[in-house]
């Protein structure tokens, strides 16, 4: 089994897999059997192989800058990825909770989030950074 530092360790090696479009490489840190969901959109790819093929496929270079990678007391890993792309005006935020079966991640939700421009009526009642 993974300590905590181990379970930080193997997410930070998949998001630099990702970050260098190394999905094969990202896909040996899963369980063949992965459950990947992405409630924002309400998308589940049951299985490794579904997962890596449609980042393979997805448009564009994409860069994953880790914010933040946490090991949690119930033994899940908390990420947040700043992910953007030369190809894409829009960047997002990916947060995601990771769980682990043996020294492999066998589950992922990421909620996947815009970066937006802050809306016209909070201006003045919040600073812009």
């Amino acid at each position: 089994m993974l300590d905590a530092t181990q379970k930080v360790a193997l997410v930070t090696q998949f998001w630099d897999a990702f970050d260098h479009g190394q999905f094969h490489l990202a896909g040996t840190l899963l369980t063949d059997d992965v459950s990947v969901v992405w409630p924002t959109s309400r998308e589940l790819f049951a299985g490794r192989a579904p997962f890596i093929h449609v980042n393979e496929q997805f448009p564009g270079q994409w860069r994953f800058l880790p914010h933040t990678i946490n090991a949690l007391d119930n033994g899940q890993v908390l990420s947040i990825t700043h992910v953007i792309s030369p190809d894409c005006d829009d960047h997002f935020f990916a947060t995601s909770l990771f769980v682990f079966r043996a020294n492999q991640i066998c589950a992922i939700t990421t909620y996947w989030a815009f970066a937006d421009e802050q809306p016209a009526w909070r201006q003045g009642l919040s600073d812009v950074y």
